[in-house]
């Protein structure tokens, strides 16, 4: 009778060792998808964000058309090195992209910085036509 209770007691501490394993695994996968779905809504803006940056400044590209040589050439040194940051951006987010959801959150703050880097070196262009 001990001998029944004993192998009892063990079926159940074996399988609530189970149920809370089985518990924990339920949870990571839940993280995981939940990860997963701000990844690709962070990635979703990222690309909305620079995509927009990258028309304005195509934008003041063809205004560069109408100006002197002088303002043209000066416009056309911001136009470069905006372009530069626009590409150092979208390489950020490809390397995002192929990132996996646990570094991801790593890169978001260097591709932060890159989006607005692109971000003030639109203003400083956007400025510069308005005067």
């Amino acid at each position: 009778m001990k001998l029944t209770i004993f192998f009892l007691g063990m079926i159940l501490f074996i399988a609530s060792g189970l149920l809370v394993s089985y518990s924990a695994e339920d949870e990571r996968a839940s993280l995981g998808r939940q990860q997963l779905q701000e990844k690709k809504k962070y990635e979703i803006n990222m690309e909305e964000r620079l995509e927009r940056l990258g028309k304005q400044l195509d934008e003041i590209n063809v205004k560069t058309k109408d100006m002197t040589e002088q303002a043209r050439k000066e416009m056309t040194k911001y136009l470069d090195d905006a372009k530069k940051k626009q590409k150092a951006a979208l390489r950020k987010l490809q390397e995002i992209r192929k990132g996996s959801t646990e570094k991801w959150k790593r890169f978001t703050s260097e591709m932060d910085a890159a989006a607005d880097s692109l971000a003030k070196a639109y203003e400083k262009v956007k400025s510069y036509v308005k005067d």
